[in-house]
């Protein structure tokens, strides 16, 4: 009986040894095709998910923008409805005055200056709002380039428009409140002769 277990156990180990070269070769082929496909599996999905997190990205920028898009075109409808209503409230001085016999023709050229002023200002507003809306519709597209140019002109456009927004400011600070002020003073002496 040993020598029958010897002999099977022999047999087994050369049958063993000569199977395995073919078996191992075989199996060496498909896990390399396995391991292939799975590789290209990752990197399909890699390049899937890298394009959903550039549509995510795309979707918030482009969000963003909207929402800024809407607070400006709300802020430019509050700023030119105040400017225009300073300037009918002006005109309405500077027409009951000019009844009274006050000399309103510096007052009345600063408002024709100050509404040319509004004007370029509605201007450029509406023109900033156009630029940034622009920007936000090439956010998706294959290059960054077109979008950076869009964002940094309505950048720049916004510049312009803040600027434009101080002169307004400054005219209506030192050019209109000291034409008021000397009509005051015209009011006051016109009255003081009158008694």
């Amino acid at each position: 009986m040993p020598r029958r277990n010897f002999f099977i156990l022999i047999c087994f180990l050369v049958l063993a040894l000569c199977v395995r070269p073919t078996v191992s070769a075989l199996s060496l082929e498909s896990v390399g095709s396995r391991v292939k496909k799975v590789v290209s599996t990752k990197e399909q999905r890699k390049e899937v998910v890298k394009e959903q997190i550039q549509q995510r990205k795309c979707e918030v920028v482009g969000n963003l923008i909207h929402n800024r898009v809407n607070r400006f075109s709300e802020n430019k409808s509050v700023h030119v409805e105040n400017y225009t209503r300073v300037k009918e409230k002006l005109t309405e001085i500077m027409e009951k005055l000019g009844n009274e016999g006050l000399d309103v023709s510096d007052l009345r050229a600063d408002l024709v200056t100050f509404d040319e002023m509004l004007k370029e200002y509605t201007q450029l507003y509406t023109s900033f709002i156009a630029e940034l809306e622009a920007s936000g519709e090439v956010v998706c597209g294959d290059s960054n380039q077109p979008f950076r140019d869009l964002l940094s002109r309505s950048k720049d456009s916004l510049e312009e428009l803040r600027a434009k927004r101080q002169e307004i400011r400054q005219f209506y600070a030192h050019t209109l409140r000291e034409d008021i002020k000397e009509l005051r003073e015209q009011a006051q002496a016109l009255s003081t002769e009158e008694e």
